[in-house]
């Protein structure tokens, strides 16, 4: 057999043996991939619930995760409509509008876990159409329904759809990121120096195209919240609070009044000590009860 053949079989090998073990020990590769596989189990939780319980799903990314004290706001709601509620959670680290729509279609419409409620906390620009992780959304977030939309609606060009499905097809594509520096940072020489070189090429490739791309615009936003008319299910928006007070941009602002959710403009509103910042941007726990007792102060009247 020859040399080549012999280097071919075993780069198969090991990518073989890479690709099982991503599949396998995926969610020990990283928390926030063990909370998207239990995105279903969240469902549940709305699905079973009794009935004449208000069944509220606390969506948005790590904001969310730190920022909303669930026990809080589950006593807080009881003790308002003097009713059971039932939460469920979705809040994916680093995800924005593009994950939650999708992944709300995927884990919760599609599977008939409709909440009577969704609070959906945001930074700056979580609401606005900027599409950053196409490889999570091929390998998590876009449903099997809504793949042809998203394929002819959301991604330009050959690259955009390669790695799509390249994260849709394989978990080693997927967990990249996380297998990369295990395996092969160690195991090949110059990888370190060829990767970082091929980065900065691509890197300033995609600074070419983005100029291109439209700003302002939140008509991901507006197909989210279209879908949740249908069910009839209530949005509540509240921006998180930062280190610094912000107003979210006119245009966001503009797509959440039309859209008919409720909006809680507690980045503006709330000034926090900074040491409720331990890493400059999440809320530690004395912040999260402050964040989700001004929520509950705030609350909007609604008939639920």
């Amino acid at each position: 057999m020859k040399s080549e053949m012999k280097v071919i079989l075993c780069l198969t090998g090991m990518l073989l043996g890479l690709e099982t073990g991503a599949r396998l020990f995926e969610t020990k590769l990283s928390k926030d991939v063990a909370h998207i596989r239990e995105l279903p189990t969240e469902a549940k939780i709305l699905n079973e619930a009794p009935a004449n319980t208000l069944k509220v799903l606390v969506l948005g990314n790590s904001l969310a995760r730190c920022g909303i004290d669930l026990e809080m706001l589950k006593k807080g709601l009881e003790d308002k409509y003097q009713k059971p509620v039932a939460i469920a959670k979705m809040h994916p680290d680093g995800s924005r509008i593009e994950e939650w729509t999708y992944g709300y279609s995927r884990y919760f419409e599609s599977t008939g876990a409709h909440p009577d409620l969704i609070l959906t906390t945001t930074g700056l620009l979580h609401l606005s159409d900027r599409l950053q992780n196409i490889t999570g959304m091929g390998a998590f977030f876009v449903s099997t329904h809504d793949t042809w939309e998203f394929c002819w609606n959301r991604l330009s060009g050959i690259e955009d759809i390669a790695r799509f499905w390249g994260a849709r097809l394989s978990a080693l594509w997927a967990h990249r990121d996380r297998v990369e520096p295990l395996v092969f940072y160690k195991a090949i020489p110059g990888y370190t120096e060829t990767a970082q070189e091929i980065n900065r090429s691509v890197s300033l490739d995609r600074q070419d195209t983005s100029a291109a791309q439209p700003k302002g615009s939140c008509k991901v936003f507006q197909l989210f919240t279209g879908g949740l008319k249908s069910t009839q299910t209530t949005l509540v928006i509240a921006s998180v609070p930062m280190p610094e007070p912000y107003q979210l941009p006119s245009e966001i602002q503009l797509a959440i009044q039309n859209s008919g959710a409720f909006f809680l403009d507690l980045g503006a509103s709330m000034k926090l000590p900074k040491q409720r910042f331990p890493d400059d941007y999440h809320l530690d726990a004395e912040g999260a009860a402050l964040f989700t007792q001004e929520i509950l102060a705030k609350w909007p009247s609604l008939n639920l």
